[in-house]
């Protein structure tokens, strides 16, 4: 696939441009959408700002915490079949993308 640089069109090319490149392009950024990357983009961040507590938090927050988490019990909710399986499929695409990760419950 040609880059958007690649892609010198004229006026009257706009609607083809539209309907296969432009649409193939965002289609294929949309599936490799990947999450958290902003501390890959350090050099920007340190040209953008100096304020320590945004760069740090551009880079990577830590969280301190006193203890760790545990979840003691699981949150009743009520869902009609079809609504469940919509979310489990929601799910499964959000981690086939590596935009979430499976927690695993402590018990």
């Amino acid at each position: 696939m040609r880059s958007l640089e690649q892609n010198k069109l004229s006026v009257s090319d706009y609607p083809s441009f539209i309907a296969f490149s432009l649409r193939s392009y965002l289609q294929t950024r949309f599936d490799n959408l990947r999450a958290g990357c902003v501390s890959h983009s350090s050099d920007a961040w340190n040209r953008l700002t100096s304020d320590h507590e945004t760069l740090c938090t551009a880079s990577g927050m830590a969280i301190d915490c006193d203890s760790p988490f545990c979840q003691h019990y699981l949150p009743q909710s009520v869902r009609s079949d079809f609504d469940a399986k919509a979310i489990d499929l929601e799910i499964e695409k959000l981690l086939s993308k590596r935009v979430i990760q499976p927690s695993y419950q402590m018990i």
